[in-house]
């Protein structure tokens, strides 16, 4: 079914609360990944027709899959239940815009989205917004952050946002004049769209940072993981929900590397894949915290060149592999003996 999302006004709606502060501290051990079906998920083949994966963004969340169509005129979103079954499509739009983009998005268990994005005008001014979309793929609200950029996004069990972005600095005409250095970079927002807690001023990023446009944010029971950006010089940084708990990790730094997936298991094993540009091939990291360091794991059988990190369902890892995009590879964790590092 084929949802169009027109701008819907805010819905005066408050549901307060948030997840569980603080994070279990257990160090996850060293694994090895075994590919194929398991007790609880088998490899996945979704039910939609091929156009689908010429053009996107995707992401396994909270037990579903979810495909963006990156279509600036009219972006698409495709969501399917834990079986690969087509749930709806939504397309976003706005009445006075004449391009959208959508920055980040998210799924909940029961197939609504979120999503952040931007809007242009006829002018080429610039709006920015939170979205959500029904279970049934049709519109619930559009939510204006502006001044506010919102470039990632991460929904919490509890339905709450959580967001990293920017805020430009605006001279007395409203040209843009760099980066507000007081706002706030990463921000909680109830399910009304009401900011209730926010953390990080942009004077932490001098002079600007593609740690805020670029990288991947995502939660599970009782933590937020923000890896970024995808290329470069990275940082992962690990929060408890109320921000009293607060671990930085070094990410990788090899200008030839770009991480193409993330993800916090039901436990906190964080995993990444990285795409090696000159070396043709992926590998997957797995984050030793002893050692504050990504440990390279094996995957059995081999991962193809191409293979990317949707998510996680529970402890299993959930791939797309480019041979076959409607197919879903899954993959259990599993002691070794010795990992391979480099």
């Amino acid at each position: 079914m084929r949802k169009t999302i027109p701008y819907a006004p805010l819905v005066a709606l408050f549901l307060a609360g948030s997840p569980s502060s603080g994070f279990r501290a257990a160090e996850p051990p060293a694994l090895t990944l075994i590919a194929g079906p398991t007790r609880d998920l088998k490899d996945i083949t979704l039910r939609v027709p091929p156009p689908v994966f010429q053009r996107g963004v995707s992401k396994w969340r909270h037990g579903g899959y979810i495909r963006y169509g990156d279509d600036h005129a009219a972006p698409s979103f495709y969501t399917f239940d834990r079986e690969g079954n087509f749930v709806h499509e939504s397309i976003v739009s706005l009445s006075d815009a004449i391009r959208i983009e959508v920055h980040d998005f998210d799924r909940a268990e029961d197939a609504s989205v979120v999503f952040c994005a931007t809007a242009f005008g006829s002018d080429g001014k610039p709006a920015s917004y939170l979205g959500w979309i029904r279970p049934d793929g049709t519109p619930s609200k559009l939510v204006p952050t502006t001044p506010y950029f919102p470039f990632q996004i991460s929904l919490a069990a509890d339905g709450s946002l959580w967001t990293v972005g920017q805020t430009p600095a605006l001279a007395a005409d409203g040209h843009n004049i760099g980066i507000d250095l007081r706002a706030s970079v990463m921000r909680h927002f109830d399910r009304a769209g009401n900011v209730i807690q926010s953390f990080f001023p942009s004077s932490q990023f001098l002079p600007s940072s593609p740690r805020l446009i670029s990288g991947f944010l995502t939660t599970n029971a009782d933590r937020l993981g923000w890896y970024s950006p995808a290329a470069g010089k990275s940082v992962y940084v690990e929060m408890s929900f109320d921000g009293s708990e607060i671990r930085t990790y070094p990410g990788l730094s090899d200008d030839s590397n770009r991480v193409t997936g993330f993800t916090l298991t039901s436990t906190g094993e964080a995993f990444l894949t990285v795409n090696r540009m000159h070396q043709n091939r992926a590998d997957i990291y797995h984050l030793d915290r002893q050692k504050s360091e990504w440990v390279r794991v094996d995957a059995l059988p081999s991962a193809p060149p191409t293979q990317e990190l949707l998510g996680s369902d529970q402890e299993t890892l959930i791939f797309q592999v480019e041979g076959d995009r409607s197919k879903l590879a899954t993959f259990s964790t599993a002691p070794q003996s010795a990992s391979r590092t480099q």
